[in-house]
Protein backbone atom coordinates (compact mmCIF):
# COMPACT_ATOMS: atom_id res chain seq x y z
CA UNK A 1 0.00 0.00 0.00
CA UNK A 2 1.09 3.40 -0.56
CA UNK A 3 3.50 4.64 2.30
CA UNK A 4 1.99 8.08 2.06
CA UNK A 5 -1.37 9.52 0.59
CA UNK A 6 -1.43 13.60 -0.41
CA UNK A 7 -4.87 15.30 -0.07
CA UNK A 8 -5.60 18.32 -1.90
CA UNK A 9 -8.74 19.41 -0.97
CA UNK A 10 -10.62 22.78 0.02
CA UNK A 11 -10.28 22.94 4.17
CA UNK A 12 -13.75 22.59 4.60
CA UNK A 13 -13.54 18.79 3.61
CA UNK A 14 -9.88 17.93 4.46
CA UNK A 15 -10.61 17.07 8.02
CA UNK A 16 -13.23 14.27 6.38
CA UNK A 17 -11.24 12.97 3.50
CA UNK A 18 -7.81 12.10 5.89
CA UNK A 19 -9.80 10.83 8.38
CA UNK A 20 -11.46 8.63 6.55
CA UNK A 21 -8.29 7.43 4.21
CA UNK A 22 -6.58 6.88 7.73
CA UNK A 23 -8.81 4.86 8.69
CA UNK A 24 -8.67 2.20 5.97
CA UNK A 25 -4.77 3.01 6.39
CA UNK A 26 -3.64 3.94 9.45
CA UNK A 27 0.09 3.42 9.12
CA UNK A 28 0.03 5.76 6.24
CA UNK A 29 1.31 9.03 6.31
CA UNK A 30 -1.51 11.00 4.93
CA UNK A 31 -1.36 14.87 4.36
CA UNK A 32 -3.73 17.51 3.51
CA UNK A 33 -2.30 19.97 1.12
CA UNK A 34 -4.23 23.12 -0.12
CA UNK A 35 -3.59 23.18 -3.94
CA UNK A 36 -1.39 20.97 -6.38
CA UNK A 37 1.38 23.76 -5.93
CA UNK A 38 2.29 22.24 -2.81
CA UNK A 39 3.29 19.67 -4.02
CA UNK A 40 6.94 20.86 -5.53
CA UNK A 41 7.56 21.14 -1.50
CA UNK A 42 7.16 17.09 -0.99
CA UNK A 43 10.46 15.40 -0.77
CA UNK A 44 11.35 13.31 -3.66
CA UNK A 45 11.38 10.39 -1.33
CA UNK A 46 8.00 10.91 -0.41
CA UNK A 47 6.68 11.12 -3.71
CA UNK A 48 8.29 7.87 -4.62
CA UNK A 49 6.34 6.21 -2.27
CA UNK A 50 2.72 8.12 -2.62
CA UNK A 51 -0.67 8.74 -4.13
CA UNK A 52 -2.09 11.67 -5.04
CA UNK A 53 -5.95 12.47 -3.58
CA UNK A 54 -7.51 15.46 -4.89
CA UNK A 55 -11.29 16.38 -4.54
CA UNK A 56 -12.87 18.75 -7.03
CA UNK A 57 -9.04 20.17 -8.38
CA UNK A 58 -10.01 19.08 -11.95
CA UNK A 59 -5.85 20.47 -13.21
CA UNK A 60 -3.42 18.73 -15.50
CA UNK A 61 -0.13 17.84 -13.89
CA UNK A 62 3.32 18.43 -15.18
CA UNK A 63 4.17 14.81 -16.73
CA UNK A 64 7.80 14.96 -14.23
CA UNK A 65 5.67 15.20 -11.03
CA UNK A 66 3.26 12.37 -12.39
CA UNK A 67 6.36 10.47 -13.10
CA UNK A 68 7.43 10.96 -9.70
CA UNK A 69 4.24 10.28 -7.99
CA UNK A 70 4.84 5.95 -7.14
CA UNK A 71 1.19 5.23 -7.08
CA UNK A 72 -0.24 7.66 -8.99
CA UNK A 73 -2.86 10.59 -8.96
CA UNK A 74 -6.32 10.68 -8.88
CA UNK A 75 -8.69 13.57 -8.93
CA UNK A 76 -13.19 13.58 -7.53
CA UNK A 77 -14.22 15.41 -10.61
CA UNK A 78 -18.15 16.78 -10.06
CA UNK A 79 -19.68 15.79 -13.25
CA UNK A 80 -19.71 12.53 -15.23
CA UNK A 81 -17.65 11.93 -18.19
CA UNK A 82 -20.12 13.50 -20.30
CA UNK A 83 -18.94 16.85 -18.93
CA UNK A 84 -15.24 17.20 -18.46
CA UNK A 85 -13.58 20.51 -17.53
CA UNK A 86 -14.97 23.84 -15.72
CA UNK A 87 -18.31 23.60 -13.86
CA UNK A 88 -20.06 20.85 -15.41
CA UNK A 89 -23.46 21.33 -13.91
CA UNK A 90 -24.00 25.32 -15.58
CA UNK A 91 -23.18 23.20 -19.23
CA UNK A 92 -25.28 20.05 -18.12
CA UNK A 93 -27.94 22.11 -16.47
CA UNK A 94 -28.20 24.45 -20.10
CA UNK A 95 -28.14 21.17 -22.08
CA UNK A 96 -31.24 20.18 -19.85
CA UNK A 97 -29.53 16.75 -18.82
CA UNK A 98 -31.46 13.88 -17.27
CA UNK A 99 -28.01 12.66 -15.82
CA UNK A 100 -25.67 13.81 -13.60
CA UNK A 101 -23.22 12.92 -11.28
CA UNK A 102 -19.26 12.51 -10.31
CA UNK A 103 -16.22 10.87 -11.81
CA UNK A 104 -13.25 9.54 -10.13
CA UNK A 105 -10.26 9.88 -12.89
CA UNK A 106 -6.35 9.70 -12.96
CA UNK A 107 -5.03 13.14 -13.34
CA UNK A 108 -3.14 13.71 -16.76
CA UNK A 109 -0.86 16.20 -18.52
CA UNK A 110 -3.33 17.25 -20.40
CA UNK A 111 -6.23 19.31 -19.71
CA UNK A 112 -8.83 16.58 -21.08
CA UNK A 113 -8.43 14.48 -18.50
CA UNK A 114 -6.87 10.94 -17.60
CA UNK A 115 -8.17 7.70 -17.63
CA UNK A 116 -11.33 7.16 -15.60
CA UNK A 117 -11.18 4.83 -12.53
CA UNK A 118 -14.83 5.41 -11.45
CA UNK A 119 -18.68 7.21 -11.90
CA UNK A 120 -21.46 7.55 -9.66
CA UNK A 121 -24.72 9.09 -11.43
CA UNK A 122 -28.02 10.09 -10.17
CA UNK A 123 -31.18 11.16 -12.03
CA UNK A 124 -31.93 14.62 -12.99
CA UNK A 125 -34.98 15.83 -12.29
CA UNK A 126 -36.69 17.55 -15.52
CA UNK A 127 -35.01 21.19 -15.47
CA UNK A 128 -32.84 21.09 -12.97
CA UNK A 129 -30.82 24.21 -12.47
CA UNK A 130 -27.18 24.50 -12.49
CA UNK A 131 -27.29 25.19 -8.48
CA UNK A 132 -29.49 21.50 -8.08
CA UNK A 133 -26.90 19.73 -9.84
CA UNK A 134 -24.14 21.44 -8.26
CA UNK A 135 -25.64 20.06 -4.89
CA UNK A 136 -26.23 16.41 -6.57
CA UNK A 137 -22.60 15.97 -7.75
CA UNK A 138 -20.97 16.91 -4.87
CA UNK A 139 -23.29 14.15 -2.80
CA UNK A 140 -22.21 12.04 -5.51
CA UNK A 141 -18.33 12.87 -4.89
CA UNK A 142 -18.68 12.13 -1.50
CA UNK A 143 -20.70 8.61 -1.98
CA UNK A 144 -18.14 7.97 -4.55
CA UNK A 145 -14.79 8.86 -2.04
CA UNK A 146 -16.60 6.72 0.36
CA UNK A 147 -16.85 3.62 -1.80
CA UNK A 148 -13.58 3.99 -3.15
CA UNK A 149 -11.74 5.24 0.24
CA UNK A 150 -10.46 1.71 1.02
CA UNK A 151 -9.04 0.64 -2.76
CA UNK A 152 -7.15 4.73 -2.80
CA UNK A 153 -5.63 3.80 0.90
CA UNK A 154 -4.50 0.38 0.42
CA UNK A 155 -4.34 -0.53 -3.36
CA UNK A 156 -0.68 0.01 -4.46
CA UNK A 157 0.30 1.05 -7.66
CA UNK A 158 -1.87 2.44 -10.64
CA UNK A 159 -5.63 1.75 -10.26
CA UNK A 160 -7.80 0.09 -13.07
CA UNK A 161 -9.69 2.06 -15.30
CA UNK A 162 -13.07 1.81 -17.01
CA UNK A 163 -13.87 1.31 -20.84
CA UNK A 164 -15.01 4.74 -20.63
CA UNK A 165 -14.39 8.00 -22.30
CA UNK A 166 -14.50 11.54 -22.14
CA UNK A 167 -17.48 14.08 -23.53
CA UNK A 168 -16.05 15.83 -26.70
CA UNK A 169 -17.17 19.07 -25.30
CA UNK A 170 -14.81 20.64 -22.89
CA UNK A 171 -16.32 22.84 -20.29
CA UNK A 172 -13.99 26.38 -20.10
CA UNK A 173 -14.47 29.91 -18.41
CA UNK A 174 -14.49 31.19 -22.33
CA UNK A 175 -17.32 29.17 -23.22
CA UNK A 176 -19.66 30.29 -20.03
CA UNK A 177 -18.89 33.75 -21.36
CA UNK A 178 -19.89 33.02 -24.96
CA UNK A 179 -23.06 31.52 -23.30
CA UNK A 180 -23.85 34.96 -21.16
CA UNK A 181 -23.74 37.28 -24.08
CA UNK A 182 -27.49 36.94 -24.91
CA UNK A 183 -28.33 38.00 -28.54
CA UNK A 184 -30.99 40.52 -28.88
CA UNK A 185 -33.04 38.57 -30.78
CA UNK A 186 -33.14 35.61 -28.36
CA UNK A 187 -36.36 33.45 -28.04
CA UNK A 188 -37.92 32.50 -24.95
CA UNK A 189 -36.85 29.12 -25.01
CA UNK A 190 -33.35 29.20 -25.45
CA UNK A 191 -33.54 32.50 -22.96
CA UNK A 192 -34.91 30.12 -20.33
CA UNK A 193 -31.74 27.71 -21.22
CA UNK A 194 -29.30 29.86 -20.90
CA UNK A 195 -30.68 31.09 -17.49
CA UNK A 196 -31.44 27.81 -15.88
CA UNK A 197 -27.62 26.81 -17.00
CA UNK A 198 -25.75 29.77 -16.13
CA UNK A 199 -27.51 31.20 -12.81
CA UNK A 200 -26.74 34.70 -11.91
CA UNK A 201 -23.05 34.47 -13.81
CA UNK A 202 -19.83 32.74 -12.42
CA UNK A 203 -18.35 36.14 -10.55
CA UNK A 204 -16.90 37.31 -13.98
CA UNK A 205 -19.40 36.94 -16.46
CA UNK A 206 -23.22 36.78 -15.95
CA UNK A 207 -26.00 36.46 -18.47
CA UNK A 208 -25.83 39.96 -20.21
CA UNK A 209 -28.29 41.89 -23.44
CA UNK A 210 -27.13 45.27 -24.55
CA UNK A 211 -29.84 46.95 -26.10
CA UNK A 212 -28.76 50.90 -27.14
CA UNK A 213 -25.26 49.87 -26.02
CA UNK A 214 -26.74 49.84 -22.34
CA UNK A 215 -26.03 46.33 -20.76
CA UNK A 216 -28.98 44.59 -18.70
CA UNK A 217 -27.57 41.50 -16.29
CA UNK A 218 -29.35 38.91 -14.93
CA UNK A 219 -29.15 38.37 -11.33
CA UNK A 220 -30.76 35.45 -9.55
CA UNK A 221 -32.96 36.19 -6.49
CA UNK A 222 -31.30 37.54 -3.52
CA UNK A 223 -27.94 39.06 -5.35
CA UNK A 224 -26.87 42.58 -5.49
CA UNK A 225 -29.99 42.85 -2.23
CA UNK A 226 -28.59 44.57 1.45
CA UNK A 227 -29.27 42.66 4.37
Amino acid sequence: MPGHILVVSDEVERKFLTDTLRAHAPEADIQGLADLTALNSVDAAVLKDARLVSFGTDQPLPQTMLDALGHGAYNFHPGPPAYPGWMPAAFAAYDGAVEFGATLHAISARENGGAIVAVETFAAASGASRAELARGAYLAMLSLFRRLANTLAARPGALPTLPVGWGSRRGTRALFASLCDLPPDIDEAELRRRIRGLGGGDGISAPTIWLHGVPFRHQMPGEGQSK
